[in-house]
C-alpha cells in the first residue's frame, strides 16, 4: 500500500480551513483500509503515537461523514428549561438527505449522529454538574467566613 502524498499547504492563513483543520482532528485517509496490523503502512504507527495524540484525536474515514453532519447541525439544538435537550431531528434528517441521497446511507448517518448527540449531551451535563458543584463549594466557603 502506498503512503498518501502530502501536499504543501499555502504559507499564509488566507485559505479556507478544511473541516478537519477547523475541528482540530485528524481524519484517517480513505486509502487506508486494513484487515490486520500487517496491512498498515509504517507512517500509520508513527501517526498514532500517544504523545502526538495528547491534544487531538483520530477520526476514522468511515465516521467522518457523521462528524461533518453533526457540525452542520450546530445551530439546530433544542433547548428546555434545564438547558440543551437534544438535536432537532427534523432538521437533522433534512441535512442528511441534502448531503447523502442514498436511503441506506441516511439511516446509518442518522444513527451515527444520534450517537454523537448522546456523547455531546453527556459531556455538557458533566460540565454543568462540575460547574454547579464548584459554585456550591465556593458559596459554602463564603458563608463560613
Amino acid at each position: 500500500m502506498q503512503t498518501p502524498k502530502r501536499v504543501a499547504a499555502p504559507s499564509d492563513d488566507t485559505r479556507p480551513k478544511t473541516s478537519a483543520e477547523f475541528f482540530k482532528v485528524k481524519a484517517l485517509p480513505r486509502q487506508v483500509k486494513a484487515t490486520d496490523k500487517t496491512d498498515m503502512p509504517d507512517w500509520y504507527y508513527e501517526w498514532l503515537n500517544v504523545d502526538k495524540l495528547s491534544n487531538d484525536f483520530v477520526v476514522w474515514h468511515d465516521a467522518w461523514p457523521a462528524i461533518e453532519i453533526f457540525a452542520a447541525l450546530d445551530t439546530q439544538w433544542r433547548h428546555g428549561f434545564d438547558g440543551i435537550t437534544g438535536l432537532d431531528y427534523t432538521a437533522a434528517l433534512r441535512v442528511i438527505a441534502l448531503y447523502h441521497p442514498r436511503r441506506a446511507d441516511q439511516i446509518q448517518l442518522f444513527e451515527d449522529v444520534k450517537s454523537l448527540e448522546r456523547g455531546y449531551l453527556y459531556a455538557i451535563n458533566e460540565l454543568r454538574k462540575a460547574t454547579a458543584d464548584k459554585a456550591d463549594a465556593e458559596h459554602k466557603n463564603r458563608e463560613k467566613h
